[in-house]
């Protein structure tokens, strides 16, 4: 019976080191994936477009290429350096200035617009809910991978994650205000105008939808 118990409490360590051991390989993994944020995202939003074929797509997209371009003018313009590289890294550090992280403003800005939308518009009230909090965990987690990676500092990820927000807001206010009431009133006939330009037919409208 000695022999038993002394077996089994030998064994009780090895299992959660080899458990401990997984859940590092699996953190590892996704923290890997995230360093890859800029992809993830570039290919959901293009594949939104496609799918959508929708003018508010590619309005959203073009905020994404606003937050990335300001986030890049300003880092020129601060030049704060990034965090002394991690002794161990998962992935290379990247290069140029750190201020403020680019990833968490680009995401920022995307996750604040698309609650905004799905706040405003949506008719299914959890599934609503349920999409932010999807996209909170997503964000949360690309600003937890930028200081974990050693990329940025947590001040860079959260100047990025401000301004991403401040942005958000801005460019949806400004759709709400004054991009979807112009489509509304004049969007049709001006495409119509431009398929004419164009010598297409009026079919193709059935591709681009306002709003």
């Amino acid at each position: 019976m000695e022999t038993s118990s002394t077996n089994s409490t030998t064994a009780r360590p090895a299992v959660f080191a080899t458990a401990n051991l997984g859940l590092l390989a699996m953190r590892d993994a996704v923290m890997r994936t995230l360093a890859e944020a800029r992809i993830l995202v570039t290919t959901m939003v293009a594949i939104a477009i496609l799918y959508f074929r929708s003018i508010h797509a590619c309005y959203i997209a073009a905020g994404g290429v606003l937050a990335a371009i300001v986030a890049k003018t300003l880092k020129r313009i601060i030049r704060q350096p990034r965090p002394a590289p991690l002794a161990k890294s998962l992935v290379p550090q990247a290069k140029g200035y750190g201020m403020p992280s680019s990833h968490s403003q680009v995401v920022a800005y995307f996750g604040v617009y698309l609650q905004l939308v799905f706040m405003t518009s949506s008719q299914h009230p959890l599934l609503s809910t349920l999409s932010c909090i999807i996209l909170n965990v997503f964000c949360i987690s690309i600003y937890f991978s930028r200081v974990h990676l050693g990329n940025h500092s947590p001040a860079q990820v959260v100047v990025g994650g401000i301004l991403g927000t401040l942005i958000a807001l801005a460019w949806f206010s400004l759709w709400r205000t004054t991009i979807l009431p112009c489509l509304e009133m004049d969007g049709q006939e001006y495409f119509k105008q431009c398929l004419e330009a164009l010598n297409l037919d009026e079919s193709w409208l059935d591709y681009i939808l306002l709003g």
